[in-house]
């Protein structure tokens, strides 16, 4: 079948450009942080991988303000905000030699950058695309993502080794020359964000016609949304339907008992809409009279919160989130230990980075094939998340049957054959779940487990390389399996890696019936009360 790039808008382009640049900057770092931060200032292991740890639940906080953010003052500004500072953070970790100024950024402006970002692309290719390509949307977003970890991970090889003098004088080791390269890529994604424009607000399925000649004598895209419910009494006997909970009388008579809810929290997309103290002047030309008074509503994120934590989509979508995230912690090992154990095990010249760059390129290839020939309305998610998510649970296994470079790159392209599988359409398949406009909040909160997980695997990590591939004992890290001294069992480590990312293909084999809730009953929640 033909791949539908042409129904993929230029903003859409646009998104996915920020994005590479982005990525470019988020894994050249995730890749050598704990590396740099041993070699440059002497940290322990199990100290590095506390920062790491901190740097992603601080990476994961900001990306749930993020969340909140982007429903409030839409993509654009975000972006801006987000880009801008991450110019900023980046200069800081390159241009300043100091262990406190890595922890500043690490645990501050870093993560906020990178951390608003994660939510805000997942948005701005939802509202960006309908669902015939929205999952060939979310390929192509996973591999231009990839593509610039792909080229982050070849360029570590390239210069890591080496030492760069500066124009300006000063001597930068390899992982730190690495580093400035990706302030420069912060630059140039922070200036094609300044071309991003927000989309068009979608009308609601439910603007009642009535309301909308005689309300605001204008456009109903206006930016309010006025939905009239019928009274308690109205209603007695019950509703017909469930999906018949927030829908607005088709033709309401002028004395029927009704209440007029007027939700605001859209406004600000039109350029048109008076001002929202004016809401009830202008609602005194409705042709409708109601017995219950007219109430203004503005949206409450915390009441929000406790409608999503009793709907059912949003349970399935923490759930799926939760499943998922003991065999996407292989992708945290590939930063924390791939990079310690090869240098350790194998000597300083085993090229680690363009090893860990073939999930990336695979990553690049592979979604947007996979995407374009298993279309979202035409297969079934699950019948690629769950193959997927075995595959790349029992991966590691190949370095515990044979520690050698060959085992851990066989390592990589089986977890990379695995993540095309699952990874893309487990995001499409959350992000679907999400109801319209809200889901930046939707998706932070479904993201809880993810942020939960974030500062104990750094701890791991720190942990098994402490027991099971530690430092050699003269300290300099360069082929310790020549040291007669060296104690260590790398093969367990990756074993007990393996034995964890199984629990996540059980969890959602056995929920499997529960995942596969009939989506036709997203349509009648009645989540827009909210």
């Amino acid at each position: 079948m033909a791949l539908p790039f042409s129904e993929l808008s230029g903003q859409l382009w646009l998104v996915l450009v920020v994005i590479l640049f982005n990525s470019f900057k988020y894994f050249t770092l995730a890749t050598v942080l704990t590396s740099f931060a041993t070699n440059e200032y002497g940290v322990s292991d199990v100290q590095a991988g506390s920062l790491y740890g901190v740097w992603g639940l601080c990476h994961t906080i900001w990306g749930f303000v993020g969340s909140l953010a982007v429903d409030r003052y839409g993509i654009r500004k975000v972006a801006l905000v987000a880009t801008f500072t991450g110019v900023i953070s980046r200069g800081l970790l390159v241009f300043f030699h100091s262990e406190r100024i890595m922890q500043l950024v690490l645990c501050g402006l870093g993560p906020l950058s990178e951390g608003v970002c994660d939510p805000l692309y997942m948005v701005a290719i939802k509202k960006l695309t309908k669902r015939r390509v929205r999952a060939f949307a979310f390929g192509l977003q996973y591999a231009f993502m990839n593509l610039g970890g792909a080229f982050g991970e070849n360029l570590i090889d390239c210069v890591r080794l080496h030492t760069w003098m500066m124009p300006w004088g000063q001597e930068y080791s390899g992982l730190r020359f690495c580093l400035f390269l990706t302030w420069f890529a912060a630059v140039i994604g922070w200036l094609f964000a300044m071309q991003l424009r927000d989309p068009p607000v979608k009308l609601p399925p439910h603007w009642s016609p009535v309301l909308e000649s005689n309300t605001f004598n204008q456009q109903a895209s206006a930016g309010y949304v006025a939905l009239l419910y019928p009274s308690p009494a109205s209603t007695a006997s019950g509703p017909s339907s469930p999906g018949q909970c927030c829908s607005p009388a088709s033709s309401p008579s002028s004395h029927e008992p009704c209440e007029i809810v007027i939700h605001t929290e859209d406004a600000r997309a039109a350029p048109q809409a008076p001002p929202r103290n004016d809401i009830l002047q202008q609602m005194a030309d409705v042709d409708v009279e109601c017995d219950t008074p007219i109430r203004v509503r503005v949206w409450d994120p915390l009441r929000a919160a406790r409608v999503y934590v009793a709907d059912d989509a949003f349970q399935r979508a923490v759930f799926m989130t939760a499943a998922v995230m003991f065999v996407s912690l292989q992708w945290k090992y590939m930063d924390t230990l791939l990079p310690k154990f090869a240098d350790r095990t194998f000597g300083a010249s085993c090229p680690w980075a363009t090893i860990y760059s073939i999930n990336s390129w695979m990553c690049v290839i592979c979604p947007p094939l996979i995407s374009a020939l298993t279309p979202g309305d035409q297969v079934d998610d699950f019948w690629l998340i769950l193959p997927g998510l075995w595959i790349m649970a029992l991966s590691p296994l190949t370095i515990w049957a044979s520690v050698s470079q060959p085992a851990t790159a066989l390592w990589v392209v089986l977890l990379s054959c695995g993540e095309v599988m699952w990874s893309p359409r487990s995001q499409s398949f959350i992000a679907s779940l999400a109801p319209e406009g809200r889901e930046g909040v939707f998706l932070a909160l479904a993201g809880l487990p993810t942020f939960l997980s974030q500062y104990p695997v750094g701890l791991i990590s720190g942990w098994l390389l402490d027991n099971y591939c530690p430092q050699c004992p003269s300290n300099d890290n360069q082929s310790c399996t020549l040291d007669p001294e060296w104690q260590a069992d790398p093969a367990a480590m990756w074993l007990w890696v393996a034995a964890t990312s199984a629990v996540s293909p059980i969890l959602v084999a056995v929920a499997l019936g529960y995942l596969r809730t009939d989506t036709a009953l997203l349509k009648s929640r009645c989540i827009d009360d909210c």
